[in-house]
């Protein structure tokens, strides 16, 4: 077992710290500010961090692609005009 321990600043991105869980394969990174310990980060916390963000980018990419924006493509105004002209052509006996 390695009694190193692994630590990074407060200000470090989410991005970093899953870089430095997955380098270096460690469980836990102490984050420091000024000397002091704020606490302890493990690649559970990261995991929860970045589901978090993924899922708010995923809703705001709905909201911009939504099923309406693909029901006004007009691409079923064509299938409807080709059913319409089906519709009127007289009928054989």
């Amino acid at each position: 077992m390695d009694t190193n321990i692994v630590s990074a600043p407060a200000d470090t991105s989410i991005e970093k710290l899953q870089d430095m869980y997955l380098g270096l394969f460690v469980r836990h990174i102490l984050i420091v500010r000024d000397q002091a310990c704020l606490g302890l980060l493990s690649i559970g916390d990261i995991l929860r961090a970045l589901m978090v963000e993924k899922d708010e980018e995923i809703r705001k990419l709905n909201r911009i692609a939504s099923w309406e924006y693909y029901e006004n493509w007009g691409w079923h105004h064509k299938y409807q005009k080709k059913g319409n002209q089906k519709q009127n052509k007289p009928k054989n006996k």
